[in-house]
Order: structure tokens, then sequence, then C-alpha cells
């Protein structure tokens, strides 16, 4: 995995973790070849490290108790099924949460 970088980003909405770790485990992978598998494990630790782990401009983390994002595709493996992305879109979407006012800070990025 790339190295991360620190950038600071706004974000307008958030779910709970745990109930995106469900959502997660719904995701089959009885299809996916090995390769795949690894992404996808590789995909739910980039979300941790850039969606949940905020950080203040010393790079400390802060740790707020959410998944933040500002567009639910963010939150989809790419390699899933349709329709376990179209699961993971609607439920996502049924338990998201406006961040009012939105969430700011020093969060990590893969570039």
């Amino acid at each position: 995995m790339d190295p991360i970088k620190l950038k600071y980003i706004e974000y307008k909405y958030k779910i709970n973790p745990r109930t995106y770790e469900w959502l997660l485990n719904d995701v089959s992978i009885t299809h996916m070849n090995s390769d795949d598998r690894y992404e996808f494990m590789k995909f739910n630790s980039k979300i941790e490290q850039t969606h949940t782990l905020r950080r203040d401009k010393d790079g400390r983390v802060d740790m707020e108790g959410s998944v933040y994002f500002n567009d639910i595709e963010e939150l989809v493996f790419d390699k899933a099924t349709e329709e376990d992305k179209e699961h993971l879109r609607k439920r996502i979407k049924e338990e998201m949460v406006v961040c009012d006012p939105p969430v700011t800070g020093w969060w990590g990025v893969y570039e």
C-alpha cells in the first residue's frame, strides 16, 4: 500500500463504524479470487485509515468514532458483485447522517 499523507478535508456525512462493519461483512467474497480478497482487505483497512481516523495538524489521532465520507461510492468496494454494491448503497443511504456542521480535520490519504 502506498504511504499515507495528511490532507485537510471536510466531510459532509457519517455512519456508525459498527454498522458499516456489519454491512461489509454482508459482502460475498466467494466469487473473488485470492487477489480480489486481498484487495478487499486492503480496501477495508484503507477506509479505516482514511475515513475514520481524524488527525490534528501534527498527525496525532483524534478518533471521533464514525466513518466519514462525502459520497456513498467512497465506501463501496468496486470488485463486489453488483447485487452487493446495490445493497451497500441502499443500506449506507438508510444509515448515514448529515454532519451539521461538516466535520473537518487532517485525514490520511493515499496519493
